[in-house]
């Protein structure tokens, strides 16, 4: 089924190329607890000895919710993954370059700070600001490698003067 879609899918590209059409895709900025993301590199991850999180992502209270909004994603640890070299975000992105020409980073403010709720919390009541470093970095080395790829910055969460900056530094378009 992957190989027939995979060939449809370049088909598709190529006509949409053809014909002067770009492809924008959109990028969540976590991923699933039970993807194979997280099975086959639990090490970028916040996770404890046995893989179950430590901390989760969600949002806290706001007017909107007053639970907040527990999404459940497993939280990076950007300081190994920084170590690294930011392999792994190199390769998701080295991914979505095959399939679209631009994508949309859906809550790049993720990349200046994020909410941690804890693992088995009901609701997103209780939590912490994550790591508040900001990931400039990573920004700079994704689109220095993928300089053919469009990237565009979702804009949405609190805009703090530090993710305002990050959005700034970074060139991508909200």
């Amino acid at each position: 089924m992957q190989f027939l879609f995979f060939r449809q899918w370049e088909a598709l590209r190529d006509y949409a190329h053809e014909n002067g059409v770009s492809i924008l895709g959109d990028l969540p900025i976590y991923v699933a607890l039970d993807s194979a993301d997280v099975w086959a590199s639990p090490e970028w991850f916040q996770l404890d000895e046995n893989n179950v999180p430590t901390g989760v992502a969600g949002v806290p209270p706001d007017y909107f919710s007053v639970d907040g909004q527990l999404w459940g994603n497993p939280l990076y640890d950007y300081d190994a993954m920084r170590h690294d070299g930011y392999g792994w975000w190199i390769k998701r992105i080295g991914g979505v370059s095959k399939l679209y020409d631009a994508i949309r980073i859906d809550h790049f403010r993720g990349f200046e700070s994020y909410w941690a709720v804890p693992y088995g919390d009901t609701t997103a009541k209780a939590w912490a600001l994550g790591q508040r470093a900001r990931h400039g970095t990573l920004v700079g080395i994704l689109s220095g490698t993928y300089p053919e790829l469009r990237f565009i910055a979702e804009d949405l969460g609190y805009p703090t003067r530090e993710v305002r900056e990050l959005l700034d530094d970074s060139g991508f378009p909200a």
